[in-house]
């Protein structure tokens, strides 16, 4: 991955989240060029800030401050909610447990997806049903 650049990007996504139960939103001009961006950014940084998503700046700080929170605790700690099949591949990644490109990541991070219903999808949905293990983990501290 190239790290030519000499900020990390901002890109609006307001376009995107206007569209987002619009069928036929892979037509719209200003949808195209904001996947565009993403795909720039995502090559040339391999990251990126987002802004025109429409969260409340009260509920970002609330997530910052929970997130912190759960970063802070004990490694042993952290590890009660670890991702693996059985969890549906939600939950906790150490250092080095996330691996792109044969190398692997140096970040931790907590995986949270959409929680799917039992059955939605069939068997193709099967490995990803669960509930979020961090929810569950800070709701019970």
């Amino acid at each position: 991955m190239a790290t030519d650049f000499t900020c990390i990007p901002i890109i609006d996504i307001s376009c995107l989240v206007e569209k987002w139960n619009d069928a036929n939103m892979d037509e719209d001009g200003g949808v195209l060029n904001l996947v565009r961006q993403l795909d720039e950014a995502c090559r040339l940084a391999g990251f990126f800030y987002v802004k025109g998503h429409g969260i409340p700046d009260t509920l970002l700080k609330e997530v910052r401050d929970i997130t912190r929170q759960f970063f802070y605790q004990p490694l042993e700690e952290k590890l009660k909610i670890k991702l693996s099949e059985q969890t549906g591949y939600m939950g906790y990644q150490e250092v080095g447990d996330n691996i792109t490109k044969g190398v692997p990541d140096m970040h931790e991070a907590i995986d949270c997806y959409k929680e799917l219903k039992h059955g939605l999808y069939g068997d193709l949905g099967k490995p990803m049903e669960g509930p979020n293990l961090w929810y569950v983990h800070i709701s019970l501290n």
